[in-house]
């Protein structure tokens, strides 16, 4: 029921061009949910002169499903040279607390669990 936030702390030593940091998080099957660079939504890369920086990402509550979930980290100029790739730097669960699906064990498929908003209309 709460956010959940993908936070790195990074040095740079000289001025990078075209850079991105991102990540891509993966459930216990290891496929993919999703991935995202914190230059969205236009993705491409930026300047970034020599200092600490700190890039934080924040996944909406209720967005996942609950099970084990790792993130992978990377750095890249985009469409050029990978910087940096490290996997399952981090794991966390999410456990089955409230959200969609919640308040009954039914163990609803897939990596999403959405609360969407829903229109019951009676026709006749």
């Amino acid at each position: 029921n709460s956010p959940i936030f993908i936070e790195f702390e990074y040095e740079i030593a000289q001025q990078l061009d075209n850079v991105r940091i991102g990540f891509r998080l993966l459930n216990n099957e290891g496929i993919v949910a999703f991935s995202s660079v914190d230059t969205d939504p236009i993705g491409g890369g930026t300047t970034r002169p020599p200092g600490t920086y700190i890039s934080r990402c924040c996944i909406p509550p209720n967005t996942l499903n609950w099970g084990n979930y790792y993130v992978t980290a990377a750095a890249d100029h985009p469409l050029q040279e990978q910087l940096f790739l490290e996997e399952s730097i981090i794991s966390f669960t999410v456990e089955l607390t409230g959200g969609a699906g919640a308040s009954i064990p039914d163990n609803r498929l897939g990596i999403f669990r959405p609360v969407l908003d829903w229109e019951i209309q009676k026709t006749q």
